[in-house]
C-alpha cells in the first residue's frame, strides 16, 4: 500500500465546498493524490473510492476519479461493479457507473 494513500485514509472523505475547507486541506488532498502513479491496485482503490466528498470539492476530486478508473483494465467487471457502489457520492458514483457502461459499449461497437 502506497503511503499517500495510508494518508488519505487516515484524511478520511474529502468535505464540500459547502463545508468551507481550508485552502491547506485542499492542497493536502491534491498533493496526495498527485503522488499517486497510475494504476492503483483494487485494494487502494477500496480506500480511495471512499474519499469522494458528498458533492464537490474544487475539482480534485476528477483526479479520484481517474485513479480509481485505472484499476478497471486489470480487475473483474464484477468487481469493479462492486467497487464503484462504495462511492459516497451519488454524482461520482453514477458517473463511474456511466463511464463503465461507455466503455462497454465501445468495446462492443469496436468488435
Amino acid at each position: 500500500m502506497r503511503k499517500e494513500v495510508e494518508q488519505l485514509a487516515l484524511m478520511g472523505a474529502m468535505p464540500d465546498e459547502t463545508d468551507e475547507p481550508t485552502d491547506v486541506l485542499i492542497d493536502k488532498y491534491a498533493d496526495l493524490l498527485g503522488k499517486i502513479t497510475k494504476p492503483i491496485t483494487l485494494d487502494e482503490a477500496h480506500i480511495l473510492i471512499k474519499l469522494f466528498p458528498p458533492t464537490a470539492l474544487y475539482g480534485i476530486e476528477w483526479t479520484l476519479l481517474h485513479l480509481i478508473e485505472s484499476v478497471y483494465p486489470e480487475t473483474e467487471f464484477i468487481k469493479y461493479k462492486e467497487l464503484i457502489n462504495e462511492c459516497n457520492s451519488v454524482e461520482f458514483r453514477e458517473m463511474l457507473v456511466q463511464r463503465l457502461n461507455n466503455s462497454q459499449q465501445n468495446k462492443v461497437t469496436n468488435k
